[in-house]
């Protein structure tokens, strides 16, 4: 059973970078629009095929800022 890791994103050019960098590593990852927006956040977020510590620790190597980085 694969855990689906979402990350809320700063930006939609940093959901792209991320969404991008996560491919390149063999992992599934799509960009969603965010439904309801907080007031830190911007309306998207990317959502990846994998456990969120490794997802995690890739977005943190690349400085790749994200928000509410879980599963679910």
């Amino acid at each position: 059973l694969m855990t689906i890791c979402n990350a809320a994103m700063p930006s939609y050019t940093m959901a792209i970078k991320a969404s991008r960098l996560l491919k390149a590593k063999g992992f599934s990852c799509e960009i969603k629009r965010i439904e309801n927006i907080t007031a830190d956040g911007c309306g998207f977020k990317i959502a990846a095929l994998g456990e969120c510590s490794e997802i995690r620790r890739i977005l943190d190597n690349d400085s790749i800022p994200y928000k509410n980085l879980g599963s679910g």
